[in-house]
């Protein structure tokens, strides 16, 4: 019974990440000309969101993902015997979806999806739901994003432009909740690696190189090191 409320509820969450990427770039748009129009009242600008550089993406039929969602869901409840671990891994694993999807379409990544997941990485280091206390989780999300907002503005001011994106930032404060500090390096040295697998592969393929979306590379480093730290964890207390 348990399973199936795990696949019921992955699925509805599948069709919510559905709706929210396929309608992401029309509600962006509404949302920028609202705010000129909150500047420039007196003459706002003709309205037409088919016209707008920022195209919906194409997800396919909502089928795909409430079934892929579910069968996701599915796999946490089997895999954690702990039924809020499987609850907060599937969580943390759709959140890194929308927001790797998001920027690999836009180059954009959302604060608001950011700072969504270091809630929920507080929330499960305070209920000790992961392998992190309270403190270690807010040590972590203190300092990768002090660390990474001074290097941001250190890189803008010595290129003259953004190196990365603020949401980047944002993202890394978000997966560093679910990590020791001690594995940052671990987590960024991944990212970039796998971004510069990538970036050769564009180069041999012959294509240009003009911005590569950070965040899914980032999600990958950051899940593989919050799994393998939970795994090495959780072999050691089996141990004893």
């Amino acid at each position: 019974m348990i399973l199936l409320a795990f696949a019921l509820f992955g699925g509805m969450v599948g069709i919510g990440i559905w709706h929210y990427c396929t309608h992401f770039a029309d509600n962006l748009v509404r949302q920028i000309y609202l705010a000129y129009c909150e500047i420039y009242p007196i003459n706002p600008p003709h309205f037409a969101s088919a016209q707008a550089t920022i195209q919906p993406i194409k997800c396919g039929h909502f089928f795909y993902y409430f079934f892929a969602f579910g069968l996701f869901f599915l796999w946490c409840a089997v895999t954690f015997s702990n039924n809020l671990t499987a609850i907060i891994v599937a969580c943390y694993g759709s959140i890194l979806f929308v927001i790797g999807k998001i920027d690999w379409h836009y180059k954009l990544i959302s604060p608001a999806n950011c700072q969504l997941l270091l809630a929920i990485g507080i929330g499960s280091a305070y209920f000790q739901i992961i392998p992190l206390s309270l403190e270690q989780s807010l040590h972590s999300a203190a300092l990768g994003f002090l660390c990474f907002f001074v290097v941001y503005h250190l890189a803008k001011w010595h290129y003259k432009q953004e190196a990365f994106g603020r949401g980047d930032y944002w993202l890394i404060s978000a997966l560093a909740t679910f990590i020791p500090w001690q594995d940052l390096p671990l987590m960024i040295f991944i990212a970039c690696i796998s971004a510069i697998i990538y970036a050769m592969w564009l180069k041999w393929q012959k294509k240009p190189i003009n911005f590569i979306p950070f965040a899914p590379f980032l999600n990958l480093g950051g899940a593989f090191t919050f799994l393998t730290n939970s795994a090495s964890i959780n072999t050691i207390m089996t141990s004893y």
